[in-house]
């Protein structure tokens, strides 16, 4: 695995504190961001935010997949400080795993849609932020002082899902011309998870990370921080409701449950070429749309209301694919009218007829997006009942029209429509009916784990040889021909397998070269 190196910038937040809220703070001369209070002491106030560079910790480009997660251990004695806190955020996407996550009560979290006429709150734990701890001097260091440091990093701890973190700390303040003998220390709450399984952050349109700092604990405003037990007040993530810094934990989110499903439950290797953190910009100017623009840079555009979260899960499947494909998606290259042009247009449907390789893409995408919607279940059940679900024909002869719901009467391979639920079946538990009984064969009686899927996919690329225009006839190819092929696993077991991925194949609208099932 190649190792980069790293960076980071600073923005804002919002918290509950249990001092008085009667007064506003003057603004912070850095940047003009200020908090001020809103209603009854323990009401959600606006935080501060101060441009940071923490060159001792990251430069950006691609930030090396390291652990900071993991609080300094703090050694016994007298000058031991112990800091915990609360840290939520306001989670109103239509889909997302709530209850993975603590609201402020301790319940398991539910979904709360944002709503254009009101301003909903689903205040939850914000599971994977990570907070960072600073020691701050009055004195910068120089020749004369050169024990003292305007910021110096202790370490970090991350945000559990109810919303809990702690860090411990033993030492002085050696800055003696500061006059302060007792530590001053700052929290921030930035949008980045490094570990060895995933590192993901999301940034500014600017390309800054979102950071968060305690106002009473800030670089402005620094916690006295004396031995014992500190406890911040409780902060929600944002500077007012609905802002940049709202929504980009929203986007924050999604990429922690679509990671946490596929590299940490499911195994799937988050790195497995080498491309190093992945990038999510928001509100970016980059497209109008969601994107993914290579295998390591995500763009979310600002919604009409608020971020939904399937988009995030979709575009996060196009960098799994770009992962295992070397940085591409199968791009056929001199495709009339480019990947997306087969139609006559540069967009593209579940249903719409594409370029093969571009259905495979986005049935790829569409695929991890109902799978992490579903999980743990073993299925896309809401899309994969293929008795009454609508199906793009792969021949019309082979498969008439048995009602309205097919749409199409051409090769499935070109929809992603048929992508999507071909991969639902390859991966599902067969728990429900998928034997649409005018389609030919015994429908879908195949099931796989979640890692077997991508490994195909992964070993697809090399099979081929990286050709252009990979689809998922290549993918089929691959496994019938490739993993399970004769020389491989035995004549009689090869067929076998032909067999299942034969039914489970036409079943979805499309042939592969397959043998047509009896």
């Amino acid at each position: 695995m190649k190792h980069h190196s790293l960076t980071a910038t600073a923005v804002t937040l919002t918290l509950l504190y249990a001092a008085s809220a009667s007064a506003a703070r003057s603004p912070n001369p850095t940047n003009g961001r200020d908090f001020s209070a809103v209603g009854a002491s323990d009401a959600p106030v606006s935080l501060v935010s101060a441009s940071f560079s923490e060159p001792d910790i990251v430069t950006r480009a691609r930030r090396d997949v390291t652990n900071d997660t993991n609080p300094r251990s703090a050694r016994s004695g007298s000058s031991t400080v112990e800091i915990e806190g609360k840290l939520f955020y306001n989670d109103l996407r239509t889909v997302g795993h709530f209850d993975w996550r603590r609201d402020m009560s301790g319940n398991p979290g539910v979904k709360t849609p944002a709503s254009s006429s009101t301003n909903l709150t689903n205040y939850l734990g914000a599971l994977d932020v990570v907070a960072d701890f600073y020691e701050i001097d009055s004195v910068g260091r120089s020749i004369l002082h050169l024990r003292c440091n305007s910021k110096k990093y202790l370490g970090s701890a991350t945000v559990s899902s109810d919303g809990s973190y702690s860090f411990s700390y033993s030492g002085s303040d050696n800055c003696n011309a500061d006059g302060d003998a007792t530590p001053d220390i700052a929290v921030s709450y930035r949008l980045r998870f490094c570990n060895d399984d995933r590192c993901y952050s999301v940034e500014t349109d600017d390309r800054d990370l979102y950071r968060l700092w305690h106002p009473h604990a800030s670089q402005s405003n620094p916690l006295d921080a004396s031995p014992g037990h500190h406890t911040l007040n409780t902060a929600i993530y944002r500077v007012s409701y609905g802002d940049d810094y709202a929504l980009a934990a929203n986007v924050y989110a999604g990429l922690t449950e679509a990671t946490r499903i596929w590299h940490r439950e499911e195994s799937v290797p988050f790195d497995p070429r080498g491309d190093g953190e992945v990038f999510a910009r928001y509100p970016s100017s980059f497209k109008s749309v969601a994107s993914a623009q290579n295998d390591h840079q995500l763009h979310f555009p600002e919604p009409n209301t608020w971020i939904k979260g399937t988009g995030v899960y979709h575009e996060y499947g196009h960098i799994i694919h770009m992962r295992a494909w070397n940085g591409t998606t199968g791009r056929c290259g001199t495709c009339p009218g480019g990947d997306y042009g087969r139609d006559g247009d540069s967009t593209w449907s579940a249903t719409s007829r594409e370029y093969p390789n571009s259905s495979f893409a986005e049935g790829w995408a569409n695929y991890v997006r109902w799978i992490t919607a579903s999980w743990p279940e073993k299925s896309c059940e809401s899309i994969d009942h293929n008795e009454d679900s609508a199906i793009c024909n792969a021949d019309s002869g082979q498969f008439p029209d048995a009602s309205n719901d097919v749409t199409y009467p051409n090769d499935g391979k070109a929809y992603a429509r048929n992508v999507t639920q071909l991969l639902c079946d390859w991966y599902d538990d067969g728990s429900h009916n998928d034997d649409d009984p005018n389609m030919a064969g015994t429908g879908d009686h195949f099931s796989a784990s979640l890692f077997s899927v991508w490994y195909n996919l992964d070993e697809t690329w090399d099979w081929t040889g990286g050709a252009s225009g990979l689809q998922v006839c290549d993918y089929v190819d691959y496994y019938v021909n490739g993993r399970k092929g004769a020389a491989t696993v035995g004549a009689a077991s090869h067929t076998a397998y032909e067999s299942s991925i034969a039914d489970l194949s036409y079943n979805n609208g499309l042939k592969c070269g397959l043998p047509t099932p009896d």
